[in-house]
């Protein structure tokens, strides 16, 4: 019985570890993504607490549309993964997996060039799709968000667009600061992407609390009402 037992303790254990690397590489691969070390502490907060409380993650990769050949700087060819996203007018947004600081990645399992495009969790009946250093482009203008949200229902229709910012100083306060936060913003409403931002010391202080709160403000921006998990978990 004892040997019985053991044997089973070692097969959890065995699964434990495999489940433990595999959530370390995707953690990992989120970190990469993020253009600072406040939006690290911040997405690992709302990442962590999601996990704990058993909510579906899901990981998603982009996989390039077409390859380009370039040389390098000692005349090398080399090949280098091709992306292009389109907005709802046509306008294209191309670039390569050197475009995006961190962003490249190679699959050993699949032998391909992948991007890491963020992750998808589902709350209170709506899939959130986080991704980090989103793109946001119009006409010829591009600016990267640190967080772009994207909100859809049960039937995968889009129902909204949140810019997560996570500013590593306190709120803006020079005129030069303000005008250039009015532009960020009016540019940001015309994409449809609604503003929710994070002074440093709100993420230092960062904990299960806040990420309820923020989850809670994206549904009541949506329904105009609280949502399922903040009422469970606050009453």
């Amino acid at each position: 019985m004892y040997i019985f037992e053991n044997m089973i303790d070692k097969e959890l254990q065995q699964f434990y570890n495999i489940a433990k690397e595999k959530a370390e590489y995707w953690l990992s691969l989120l970190f990469e993504s993020c253009g600072s070390p406040i939006e690290k502490k911040f997405i690992g907060h709302f990442y962590s607490f999601f996990l704990k409380e058993g909510h579906p993650i899901q990981h998603n990769l982009l996989y390039p549309k077409g390859m380009w050949t370039i040389n390098d700087k000692t005349g090398k060819s080399i090949n280098v993964a091709y992306y292009s996203i389109e907005n709802e007018h046509g306008f294209a947004l191309e670039f390569d997996g050197h475009d995006l600081k961190n962003a490249q990645i190679f699959d050993e399992y699949i032998r391909e060039e992948l991007m890491y495009w963020g992750f998808t969790m589902h709350s209170s009946g709506i899939k959130y799709h986080i991704i980090p250093q989103y793109p946001v482009f119009d006409n010829s203008i591009i600016k990267f968000l640190d967080f772009g949200v994207f909100a859809y229902d049960l039937k995968n229709n889009e129902i909204g667009r949140f810019d997560i910012e996570c500013d590593g100083h306190e709120w803006h306060s020079t005129k030069e600061q303000l005008k250039a936060d009015n532009i960020r913003s009016r540019f940001l409403s015309k994409n449809s992407f609604h503003p929710i931002r994070y002074s440093g010391s709100e993420i230092y202080a960062m904990n299960d609390e806040t990420v309820l709160e923020l989850e809670n403000m994206m549904y009541k921006y949506i329904f105009k009402k609280e949502s399922d998990l903040y009422q469970l978990r606050k009453y």
